[in-house]
């Protein structure tokens, strides 16, 4: 919204695509690289069965290599865990994670997968699943960065938040690497930063609010909602200097109540109030307002027929002794203004010719435009740009693109609120693209008026797919209906347009009344007696950096100053008149050198046929804007030249005096020139050895982009393996705690176990085992034969060897050399994928049982002679009982 347009619509007016997510539950997206196995566990273990949210997870995974994450997770919540599948139904209470070399999206709330195109090229698979989840979810969708390497989730995250959703980042300070979320933060789009631990009660929380669940606020007993609204607007008004009022209600709305979610609101009353008392929420909403999502060749399409279509025709018929001038008004963060300068570039590049090319790149949000004039943009905008426009117009920094220098130049970004600051002029095409779509309609009528204005004859209108002229079809004539590009009909009046625009819409109206009754302005007496004292009494001047270019005009220079042929400059000395820009620039370099208050008199100026005489004064600019120098020309008199009498003496001859005067300017003159052509000369030669620099320069960058290609194709390595090292080592100590149950169940047990290896070489064994093998620790790996036993008559090794031939188990009883029995089993050592790999033999004492049947068959004969005995035979007990 605002001019930082291009975001997600999420107004509930019917015309907008903002319906995604309306009914559904949210769904949280979750992007982790390098050190994101810690954040991930610790994030889960705070998710409880009982939320109504989806999570996704998207990784940076080895492609190669089978990922365990989800059952490492698992250990860690209540929730179940999934490996994503293509046309997998994504259900609330749920997580699912990416598998490894796919690329994930979510379309009608099912995941698709895709191989990607290169396996180890960017890996920007946050981005790509975070974007697809703003236009499935809307404003449902919610987006986490959480530790990793490079900036992958920057974009998609700039989407989720154009969309109306949410975006937290984990804390750099808590991030094993920090550069993921700290991208996302340096971008302004993080609403919260937060330990892992915190973020699930803070999502909780958050979609709670009516404003995710499409409710309209609760009713609200302060008053109807127009007043709140128009407070709304009074307070931003005040803040920011920015009526909102000509906007579209809903698109207000929408932003008015995600700021009320996000601080558990539930009245526009309540948050009346609550901006009043916290002037620091007022800007946060007038950001939230402006929020915008801008890419590469937006509506790809829409510029490929511009590229075809429009700007040859643009290019083949401009003059070369004609800059193109374009305007994109409402850029955002700039990637619109740079696309169409990429492709002006190549068209020019393409017809031959060889002429300027100037573009104005607009917008209110001042942040916005800083990060536009920077020209650095995260990995991920090579989803959108070409290999071949990435080598070309960007240059390689660290997980970054930046605008090359040549590009850059091309562009002038400005802060500028379009439906009250005046216009660009003289214009071949005007890019405003979703921003009419959130201003009411009579904003709209102003601003088209407005355009036919800027544009030249013949000039084009870029909008976005879900604009039109409407009813300016007197000005306009389409070019194409489908991509909403017209242009400018020739011989149509132009007028120049009104500011303020909203000065006239109904609702504005209301705000200047509240102005009046609440907040009355009182005037700044003294700064508006010193404009009038500046106008009425002040001589002209301008006011100059230290590059001696001109920032402001004070009064009618015009008689001092005449901007010269040839390209534009605002270079004070370039645009000084004959005979002031020798004193000019000798004054300039003294105050800039020495910082004295500076006067020269007399100093003679030629315009046309006249000579101005004035008084040049120059003073430096005091703190806070150093290196600023205001000039001041005084005039004291003027006259034709020829009417300046040559001063004679009674003879007729000039006078000594004069010709003196005059030789010494001839000279001074001539002194001047040479040091002029020395100054050239020296230049000349400077410039030569730029060349060469500069050659240097190109062949430095080479090798430096060449190694930041293997630097990237490194970093991802990197991160993979960074990424496979912890599910690795989760792995291991899940090993570790197995092996520890192992050891202490085998010193634990009376069976002694020996383990053997497929070269019947000892492996492991149980302490028990001591007592009938001769074993020490340092055994291990030794053949089971060189070991001596305690047992009679049995050879183990043979024992061994035929189970491996037969793979079928055996049991026999043995008996040691002190009499002890054992019940000795051997059988084949499975692997869980059934290999046999050795053999293991258990050895269970059943002395006490071989005893007691030694004895049960003693009994047996006993009692056997007894009962065939002849004699009558009565035994008692001890006690006297009856045994037999």
């Amino acid at each position: 919204m605002t001019e930082s347009r291009k975001e997600k619509p999420i107004s509930s007016s019917g015309t907008q695509a903002a319906a995604p997510g309306e009914g559904l539950f949210p769904i949280v997206g979750i992007g982790a690289s390098a050190g994101g196995l810690e954040a991930l566990e610790g994030f889960f273990a705070a998710v409880t069965p009982e939320n109504n949210t989806a999570f996704v997870v998207i990784q940076h995974l080895d492609p190669s290599h089978e990922s365990i994450m989800s059952s490492i997770i698992q250990r860690h919540t209540k929730i179940g865990i999934y490996d994503g599948a293509d046309g997998l139904e994504v259900m609330p209470g749920s997580a699912y994670f990416i598998p490894p070399n796919c690329n994930m999206t979510i379309r009608d709330g099912r995941l698709r997968l895709a191989r990607p195109l290169d396996t180890w090229g960017r890996r920007i698979t946050i981005d790509l699943f975070l974007r697809s989840l703003a236009m499935d979810r809307g404003r449902q969708a919610i987006g986490i960065i959480l530790s990793g390497t490079g900036t992958d989730g920057t974009l998609g995250a700039k989407e989720i938040k154009g969309a109306g959703g949410l975006i937290l980042a984990q804390d750099e300070n808590q991030a094993k690497f920090g550069d993921m979320p700290k991208s996302v933060i340096s971008a302004g789009l993080a609403d919260f930063v937060l330990p892992v631990e915190r973020m699930n009660e803070t999502i909780q929380r958050y979609i709670r609010h009516a404003y995710i669940e499409n409710e309209q606020p609760k009713e609200d007993e302060s008053g109807p909602e127009e007043d709140n609204l128009n407070s709304i607007f009074l307070l931003l008004r005040r803040k920011t200097g920015h009526d909102f009022s000509g906007y579209k209600p809903n698109t207000i709305c929408r932003r008015i109540q995600r700021r009320m979610a996000m601080n558990h609101i539930h009245t526009i009353g309540d948050y009346t109030r609550f901006l009043k008392d916290r002037p620091l929420e007022i800007e946060v909403l007038f950001k939230d307002m402006l929020i915008g999502v801008s890419n590469f060749f937006r509506d790809p399409k829409a510029f490929e027929y511009l590229e075809s279509k429009v700007i040859p025709a643009m290019v083949a018929d401009k003059n070369t002794d004609c800059p193109l001038r374009i305007w994109v008004a409402g850029c955002a963060t700039g990637e619109e203004a740079y696309s169409l300068a990429i492709l002006f570039t190549e068209a020019v590049e393409k017809t031959g010719k060889n002429f300027p090319l100037q573009i104005f790149a607009t917008d209110l949000d001042g942040d916005a435009v800083t990060f536009a004039r920077a020209g650095i943009y995260p990995e991920g905008i090579s989803a959108d740009v070409s290999e071949q426009r990435l080598d070309r117009f960007f240059i390689r920094e660290d997980q970054n693109y930046r605008v090359r220098k040549s590009l850059r130049e091309t562009i002038i970004f400005s802060a500028q609120d379009l439906i009250r600051d005046p216009p660009f002029s003289k214009l071949d095409l005007v890019s405003c693209r979703n921003l009419l779509i959130y201003l009411q309609a009579s904003l709209q009528t102003k601003l088209f008026p407005l355009f036919n204005y800027a544009l030249n004859p013949g000039g084009v209108l870029f909008l976005g797919t879900s604009e039109s002229t409407g009813n300016f079809t007197q000005l306009f004539s389409t070019l194409s209906a489908k991509w909403k590009i017209f242009r400018q009909k020739q011989g149509t009046e132009k007028r120049s347009a009104f500011y303020p625009v909203t000065s006239n819409t109904g609702r504005s109206a209301a705000v200047y009344d509240i102005v009046k009754k609440e907040l009355p302005l009182k005037p700044d007496l003294r700064s508006m007696a010193e404009q009038v004292m500046i106008q009425d009494y002040a001589p002209p001047g301008v006011i100059v950096d230290h590059n001696f270019f001109i920032h402001h005009f004070m009064g009618n220079t015009e008689r001092y100053l005449s901007p010269p042929a040839g390209e534009a400059t605002l270079n004070v000395l370039d645009m000084a008149r004959e005979g002031l820009k020798y004193p000019l620039l000798a004054a300039l370099r003294e105050t800039a050198v020495k910082k004295p208050k500076l006067e020269y008199t007399g100093v003679e100026i030629k315009k046309d046929d006249q000579i101005i005489t004035i008084d040049l004064s120059i003073r430096p600019l005091k703190e806070p804007v150093a290196d600023y120098f205001i000039i001041l020309f005084d005039e004291k008199n003027y006259r034709k030249k020829e009417e300046v009498p040559a001063r004679k003496t009674n003879t007729g001859k000039k006078d000594p005096r004069m010709l003196n005067l005059e030789q010494e300017l001839r000279f001074m003159k001539e002194s001047l020139q040479l040091t002029i052509e020395e100054l050239e000369s020296a230049n000349e030669e400077l410039s030569s050895s730029n060349e060469e620099a500069q050659s240097i320069n190109e062949e430095l960058q080479s090798s430096n982009e060449e190694l930041e290609t293997s630097k990237e194709e490194m970093q991802a390595t990197n991160e993979e393996l960074s990424t496979v090292n912890s599910e690795l080592q989760s792995k291991l100590e899940e090993l570790n705690t197995i092996n520890n149950d192992m050891s202490n169940l085998l010193a634990s047990t009376d069976i002694g176990t020996i383990f053997l290896d497929s070269e019947l070489r000892i492996r492991r064994f149980t302490p028990a085992v001591k007592k009938i093998l001769n074993l020490i620790p340092s055994d291990a790996g030794r053949p089971v034969s060189d070991i001596t036993s305690r047992l009679e008559s049995v050879s183990l090794r043979d024992l061994a060897e035929d189970v491996l031939d037969t793979l079928v188990q055996k049991y026999i009883r043995v008996q040691s050399d002190k009499g002890e029995w054992y019940l000795m089993r051997i059988l084949p050592y499975r692997t869980v994928n059934n290999v046999i790999e050795g053999v293991v033999i258990t050895f269970v004492d059943i002395s006490e049982l071989i005893e007691k049947e030694q004895k049960a068959v003693q009994f047996d004969l006993i009692k056997s002679f007894l009962n065939t005995s002849a004699e009558g035979i009565f035994i008692r007990d001890g006690s006297g009982n009856s045994v037999f």
